[in-house]
């Protein structure tokens, strides 16, 4: 499942960087006065790994930005720094036009549970962290009005969640302390939506 999830975020991205570059149209409809210089506040919501956050964007030229976003929410917390390339091309998808994109990134992630192990158990954080590929697209919500906007994107970032703890217990009459190594599952492939509002 994990090689299947990774090939498959691989894929998608593929597809969608693909897409963009070979649909070219104009950019008036989606971004009527640019991209550069806008600077966009608003929320990102990852249905896979469950986690939802603010997020903060920044278009320095028509083609380059960068973005960050904080997981506060879900089953896990953390947040991840990225350098975007916009497309200057134009999709029409479901009647919306959009413009893709898709960059590269640092992503961390961590979780808090209790553990249980042999003859006792113990609070454990299990932390990870390493590169995120992502490709996507981004439209108006015109009914919203000209400054609020909508992404759709798959993401591919391979992280490990590990973590130890020690706890104590009794062997044979004897208190002795255990080190313990665990991890859980983070699926390398997920999706993602956000809601982003551009001052211009």
């Amino acid at each position: 499942m994990m090689l299947f999830n990774k090939i498959a975020g691989l894929v998608a991205i593929f597809i969608m960087v693909s897409i963009g570059v070979s649909q070219a149209e104009t950019t008036s409809e989606v971004w009527p006065s640019g991209r550069k210089g806008n600077i966009g506040v608003g929320a990102d919501w990852n249905p896979v790994n469950f986690g939802a956050g603010p997020l903060a964007k920044y278009w320095a030229t028509e083609n380059i930005g960068v973005q960050g976003t904080f997981t506060a929410l879900g089953g896990f917390t953390g947040y991840a720094l990225r350098g975007i390339y916009g497309f200057d091309n134009e999709l029409l998808i479901a009647g919306q036009k959009v413009t893709p994109y898709a960059g590269l990134g640092y992503a961390s992630a961590s979780r808090k549970d209790t553990y249980a192990g042999l003859g006792g158990s113990a609070d454990i954080t299990y932390s990870g962290s390493g590169i995120q590929i992502f490709g996507g697209a981004e439209g108006r919500l015109l009914n919203w009005g000209p400054n609020w906007y909508f992404t759709g994107e798959a993401i591919y970032s391979p992280l490990e969640l590990k973590g130890s703890y020690v706890y104590e217990t009794t062997i044979l009459g004897t208190k002795q302390s255990l080190s313990q190594n665990v991890s859980i599952p983070y699926s390398s492939f997920g999706i993602a939506m956000s809601l982003v509002y551009y001052f211009k």
